[in-house]
């Protein structure tokens, strides 16, 4: 916390909020777009949750597997299919419905891109381990059939 009270251009902040409660974080989130408005701090916040900085980030780097995906701002000119996901995003947060379980205002669109690039990432992943291997990769159901008795088949029912 003593580091806060110095004056910086840059900080770097990994993974501080992880273990933090809602209100000690939604705080510190605070003050940190307190200090990046006000006193022009550039904030490099690295994180995998993203509860509560839905409207927080002003760019987007992306990396996968060593190299830079996407470095830009967080606008849908610099990132086509950020245009989708606001126009899905908006309509699901404006829901008709009075059934909460309808409502999908808990996932930001910067979660929901996250969440896309990051399935994309996982597979382009597995395809360069499985070429590295030599091998294709194949799906859970099938290795966890293939290991039958090491492991309990939770498809099928046993009856003793």
């Amino acid at each position: 916390a003593n580091y806060l009270t110095r004056p910086r251009r840059v900080l770097l902040v990994d993974e501080a909020t992880m273990d933090m409660d809602v209100l000690v974080r939604t705080d510190l989130l605070r003050y940190l777009k307190w200090e990046s408005e006000e006193l022009g701090t550039c904030i490099i916040y690295c994180t995998h949750i993203f509860d509560g900085i839905g409207n927080w980030a002003t760019d987007v780097l992306h990396l996968a597997n060593g190299r830079v995906m996407h470095s830009c701002k967080l606008h849908p000119s610099a990132i086509p299919e950020l245009s989708e996901l606001l126009v899905k995003h908006h309509k699901n947060t404006k829901p008709e419905s009075d059934d909460a379980s309808d409502w999908n205002i808990g996932d930001s669109v910067l979660f929901q891109l996250a969440e896309m690039w990051l399935r994309i990432d996982r597979i382009e992943t597995r395809r360069l381990l499985a070429e590295r291997r030599g091998t294709k990769t194949k799906p859970l159901v099938e290795r966890l059939a293939e290991k039958d008795d090491k492991f309990y088949n939770y498809w099928e029912r046993r009856e003793n």
